[in-house]
């Protein structure tokens, strides 16, 4: 039973990472100026590809505070630095 002994936690922080992750991508819908799913869906490369790498700048930095950090409420206030930052810049490359 040694190995059974991190599971609880292993299970916490996966679906705190999951569930992020879910947040994430309902945000960054609502917050982009383009139908992402809809130019996905029509076989719209560019768009697919801006989501991964979107979804791709909000993992490493999510996977990085989830090693790194004390607890499940250092990780919950981690997680929220990256979106915003990429809000931020997004909104910043929106006004030029």
């Amino acid at each position: 039973m040694h190995f059974m002994q991190g599971l609880a936690d292993f299970a916490t922080y996966f679906g705190m990472g999951l569930g992020f992750m879910v947040l994430y991508v309902v945000l960054y819908l609502y917050a982009t100026p383009h139908r992402e799913i809809t130019l996905i869906r029509g076989d719209n490369l560019p768009a697919a590809v801006v989501l991964a790498g979107a979804l791709l700048g909000f993992a490493l930095p999510l996977a990085n505070a989830l090693r790194v950090a004390s607890g499940v409420l250092g990780v919950a206030a981690w997680a929220f630095i990256p979106p915003v930052a990429q809000l931020a810049a997004q909104s910043l490359v929106a006004m030029f």
